[in-house]
């Protein structure tokens, strides 16, 4: 082998080690990259989290908002408490709820009235007349962390359903908005209200709404009206 072969071969070798050289560090710098793509490309920038944890809180209360009844009141805990016999009062309730939202309650008696009609119309005057106030058998739980309270009766000679009057009796609604509803058949609201505020003198008492019995469907109209008059 001549010395021309020899540099040529020299010449080769040191080629080699420089491409073996430049493949290594291509290989260690893809690595090297390959690292950081996979610890930061797959999670946010911290200024991402933040922008999508507001954007997320944003979605959450927008649904939060549309989830709530059109008309309710915003920071107020509303009851919607109501006494029954043949259903329409709580009719007239579970729309409020629709509209206004608010927890029901339904005022129960310790003994039932009876199933015919006219005996309860007796019973009823009689309660009245004497001021009586039958036992209820449920109770409010912690009735103080309400702001807004809905009642609602029918009217019975004119007035409050005595079970109505009972429960009105039992808690202190001093500084509490009370807004009377009630269903009738032939008197509508009559001395409703009036009846709330004497036994309740320390309450603000609302207007309140009359709904004729059977007719609550058709009554829609009047209550949102009814229901945005109260700006609450």
């Amino acid at each position: 082998m001549n010395e021309n072969d020899l540099y040529k071969r020299g010449i080769k070798l040191i080629l080699n080690k420089k491409s073996v050289g430049i493949i290594l560090a291509v290989v260690v710098g893809l690595l090297f990259t390959g690292i950081q793509f996979q610890h930061f490309g797959e999670s946010p920038s911290p200024s991402m989290s933040a922008e999508k944890k507001a954007s997320d809180a944003k979605n959450a209360l927008s649904k939060e908002e549309r989830a709530q009844p059109p008309l309710a009141p915003k920071g107020k805990k509303v009851l919607i408490a109501y006494y029954t016999r043949s259903g329409n009062a709580r009719d007239v309730a579970q729309e409020i709820k629709q509209q206004f939202g608010g927890d029901l309650f339904e005022i129960q008696t310790r003994n039932a009235y009876p199933e015919a009609y006219p005996d309860v119309v007796l019973q009823a005057k009689n309660e009245i007349q004497q001021g009586i106030k039958p036992e209820l058998k449920n109770k409010v739980q912690d009735i103080r962390s309400y702001d807004v309270i809905f009642i609602g009766t029918p009217v019975w000679w004119g007035t409050l359903a005595p079970p109505v009057s009972s429960f009105l009796s039992a808690y202190d609604f001093s500084g509490k908005t009370v807004i009377p509803f009630c269903t009738y058949k032939t008197t509508g609201l009559g001395g409703i209200v009036g009846d709330v505020k004497t036994i309740l003198p320390n309450a603000n008492v609302l207007n309140g709404i009359a709904v004729k019995d059977g007719e609550v469907s058709q009554s829609k109209d009047a209550i949102t009206v009814w229901l945005e008059g109260l700006k609450l």
